[in-house]
């Protein structure tokens, strides 16, 4: 009934509700983020949900934006790893992974009569496990959580 639109663009809940799930998902994790560059979510400048628990073994979980921070110092954009990975990806996509479309467009609503699309480009590139930036597990002595 109607036709058939794209997705939307993810909204901040959830992005917020991604971030929990990590630290939900596994009792040993203790905190987790989800740190946006500039302008790269929708009508935010910067955006940074933080999830994170206080006491082990508990289902209090406490949910904050760090992009509101105003020091210099405390933005997340000047850490040596949110540096390290904007720069590593600023001119080279090459080491990336290649991902392969197989996208098919409807006639109609009913998707009866399917048509292979063609055009340029039917593949993108994407970061898996292996490029991301793994640290071993410290404590933040000037962090967030005290």
């Amino acid at each position: 009934s109607g036709t058939r639109v794209a997705d939307k663009p993810l909204t901040e809940d959830q992005m917020i509700g991604e971030t929990l799930a990590v630290v939900l998902g596994d009792s040993k994790i203790w905190c987790a983020g989800t740190f946006w560059d500039r302008n790269k979510f929708t009508n935010r400048t910067f955006f940074a949900p933080f999830a994170y628990k206080t006491e082990l073994n508990t289902r209090k979980y406490k949910l904050e934006d760090l992009a509101r921070l105003n020091s210099t110092e405390q933005v997340y954009t000047n850490k040596p790893w949110f540096q390290f990975l904007k720069q590593r990806w600023s001119t080279n996509f090459d080491s990336l992974e290649k991902f392969y479309l197989k996208m098919k467009i409807r006639d109609d609503e009913l998707g009866k009569y399917l048509k292979r699309y063609e055009r340029y480009p039917t593949f993108y590139r994407a970061a898996n496990l292996k490029h991301g930036h793994w640290t071993r597990p410290y404590f933040d002595c000037d962090g967030h959580l005290k």
